[in-house]
């Protein structure tokens, strides 16, 4: 598991799949992403240099909805791979 802090302290560390980033983005609505900032992040899984730990910040996922991590997900789709996230999901809070 992930080392805690103030963003991990309620996060899980998830491998998540193509599909199922593709799940969430696909319920979360249109969002526009950057796509240098997708690409960067496509180009650091790619050669194993993303860094799951003390320093990540969390998909987050409130009530359902995706909060924070369209560009994470977006990359993990991109790339086609499952890729380690920390993942904050409290489906009892509402966003």
């Amino acid at each position: 598991m992930a080392e805690r802090n103030q963003y991990t302290a309620d996060a899980s560390l998830v491998t998540v799949t193509p599909e199922m980033a593709r799940e969430v983005l696909s319920l979360s609505g249109k969002v526009e992403t950057v796509p240098v900032k997708v690409a960067r992040f496509v180009r650091k899984m790619r050669i194993g240099k993303w860094r799951t730990g003390e320093e990540s910040r969390p998909v987050v996922i409130q009530g359902g909805v995706l909060m924070d991590g369209f560009h994470r997900l977006s990359a993990v789709v991109s790339l086609d791979r499952a890729v380690d996230l920390l993942v904050e999901n409290d489906r009892n809070r509402q966003p």
